[in-house]
C-alpha cells in the first residue's frame, strides 16, 4: 500500500492530531534520525492526521520530511498497521494508559516513548522511555533500535509481545479488578 521496499524501515506514530500527541515532536525527532538514516519512512495514522490538515503539512515540510512521510488519515486496520511497522513512537506531552504501545507490543514492535503516564510501565524494558519533551532522546531510542542487529530485534520484538501477554492480558486485568474489589469489600 505505501509503495515501499520489503526491507524499508516504517517508524510509526499513531493517533489523533492533537497538540497532547506531540507530532510537531516526532517530525523534529525524525528529522534527526533522516540525518543518519534517509531511507526511514514515517506511516501515521488518525483523526485528522491526513494531507488535508495544513498545520501537519507544514510541520513536516519544515522537517524535511515530505517524500518520508505516510498520511493514512482515520484506519480501522490498525492491527494490520502496527504489525508492519519496525517501532512505535508515542513522543506524548501526555497520557494516561496509551492503549497504542500495548497495541504496538502485542504486534511485536519495540516502543519508544517519552515518560508520560504509564508508557514505562507498559514499556518496561522491552524498548525506550525518554524524559518527557526530550525529542532527541526519542531519536536516539529509534536510531538505536532500528540499529540492532536483525536476531537481536527479534528478541526485542519477542520481549515486548510477551510483555502485554503477561502484564495486560484482558483476563489477568479483570481478575486483578475483581481481587481489588473484593479486598475493599472486606475492609468495608
Amino acid at each position: 500500500e505505501l509503495g515501499c521496499a520489503r526491507e524499508t524501515p516504517l517508524v510509526g506514530m499513531m493517533g489523533r492530531f492533537d497538540p497532547l500527541k506531540n507530532h510537531a515532536g516526532f517530525f523534529s525527532a525524525m528529522a534527526i534520525v533522516h540525518q543518519h538514516m534517509p531511507q526511514v519512512q514515517l506511516v501515521l495514522a488518525g483523526k485528522g492526521v491526513d494531507r488535508n490538515n495544513k498545520e501537519l503539512m507544514q510541520l513536516i515540510q519544515r522537517a524535511g520530511l515530505l517524500a518520508n512521510a505516510h498520511l493514512l488519515g482515520q484506519r480501522d486496520d490498525m492491527p494490520q498497521l502496527m504489525a508492519a511497522l519496525d517501532i512505535l513512537a508515542c513522543p506524548s506531552h501526555a497520557e494516561a494508559f496509551p492503549n497504542v504501545v500495548g497495541e504496538a507490543m502485542a504486534s511485536g514492535v519495540p516502543c519508544v516513548a517519552t515518560d508520560v503516564g504509564d508508557c514505562a510501565y507498559i514499556i518496561g524494558d522491552s524498548g525506550h522511555v525518554v524524559p518527557a519533551d526530550d525529542m532527541v532522546g526519542v531519536a536516539l531510542g529509534i536510531t538505536t533500535l532500528l540499529e540492532i542487529p536483525c536476531a537481536q530485534w527479534s528478541a526485542l520484538s519477542e520481549k515486548a509481545r510477551a510483555r502485554v501477554a503477561s502484564h495486560f492480558e484482558i483476563n489477568g486485568v479483570v481478575r486483578k479488578y475483581q481481587e481489588s474489589y473484593k479486598s475493599i469489600e472486606l475492609n468495608l
